[in-house]
């Protein structure tokens, strides 16, 4: 199926183009301005224009009617929008990738830090935490930890030597 022009009269009677004579259109169809036209040899997308005069010449009334099968008529629009689709999912995976990696980032340093106060008491060397590196809440955490359990060991300490 090729691009057809039709030219349809004031009454909406083909003058040029397959079936002389006939009134394929409805009015509200020609007015709408585009509509499909549904054939044997598949859908159209059908564009009407009505002519207009010059200066004081009103014109012939005439109507130019456009045909093109819908799937060439709309493949630039399938194109765009399966463009738009793919961009979207690449852009989501690459934010879930981006989120996963800065979550990760932001719970390492909390779970190295749970990790080294899960050893204290229960490995003999294990009696303080290093300094932990990474978010300001991070450091003041591991910062007070480290605070808490010398003062742990300072009681420790003075215990034993009131013992003694």
């Amino acid at each position: 199926m090729n691009e057809d022009f039709i030219v349809l009269d004031r009454s909406g009677r083909v003058l040029l183009g397959s079936d002389n004579g006939a009134s394929p259109y409805t009015a509200a169809e020609l007015v709408s301005g585009h509509f499909i036209v549904h054939r044997v040899e598949g859908d159209q997308l059908a564009a009407a224009a009505v002519t207009r005069g010059r200066g004081d010449y009103r014109g012939l009334g005439w109507t130019v009617v456009a045909l093109q099968p819908v799937d060439t008529a709309l493949a630039g629009a399938h194109r765009l929008t399966s463009l738009i689709l793919l961009l979207g999912l690449v852009t989501a995976v690459l934010g879930v990738i981006a989120i996963w990696w800065v979550a990760a980032q932001l719970t390492r340093p909390l779970a190295q830090l749970t990790e080294a106060v899960g050893r204290i008491g229960r490995e003999p060397n294990a009696r303080m935490t290093r300094h932990m590196h990474g978010s300001p809440e991070v450091l003041r955490l591991s910062a007070s930890i480290r605070s808490l359990l010398r003062r742990i060991g300072t009681a420790e300490a003075d215990a034993r030597h009131i013992e003694a």
